[in-house]
């Protein structure tokens, strides 16, 4: 998650929509603003270890403080604080506000898992029909030549 694998990273503006689209796994994002005496969170320390316990590397960690980032703010409707949002693929796939039981979101992150691991799926699928599309091409090539030069000879013939 961070230096500290029991804390998650802090982001900024630049720095988060990079971390979720270059992330292969799940990235769960807690907004929060500092301004107050005592921060009100919607994961607490406590939660954020267990999270590590649940995913261990399987899941990223950010914190984004929605005062200072106000482009992350505006782009992920951050106006109810604090939030909490999941992302698979760089696309939010689950969104909390307020303080967020940490079952509720290790749920979140497990349907993320399979969905990740779907399109994951998906996409070697995609990838091997390309493949073997690309390796028949030459055959289909010869082929259609040979049917071409065939009706062109019974044309001739026929002619």
């Amino acid at each position: 998650m961070s230096s500290d694998p029991a804390k998650p990273r802090e982001c900024d503006d630049s720095g988060l929509p990079a971390l979720v689209q270059r992330s292969a796994e799940p990235v769960v994002v807690e907004s929060y603003h500092a301004g107050w005496t005592k921060p009100w969170r919607g994961l607490s320390a406590q939660a954020w270890s267990e999270l590590l316990r649940e995913f261990g590397e399987r899941v990223n960690g950010a914190t984004v403080e929605t005062s200072k980032n106000r482009e992350l703010a505006v782009r992920y409707g951050l106006e109810v604080i604090p939030a909490v949002l999941v992302f698979v693929g760089g696309e939010v796939v689950a969104r909390f506000t307020g303080s967020v039981r940490v079952e509720d979101v290790i749920e979140a992150v497990r349907s993320a898992l399979r969905r990740a691991s779907t399109l994951e799926s998906a996409r070697q699928e995609l990838e091997a029909a390309s493949a073997s599309r690309n390796a028949l091409s030459p055959v289909r090539s010869i082929l259609r030549r040979r049917a071409s030069d065939g009706s062109e000879h019974a044309m001739a013939r026929a002619g």
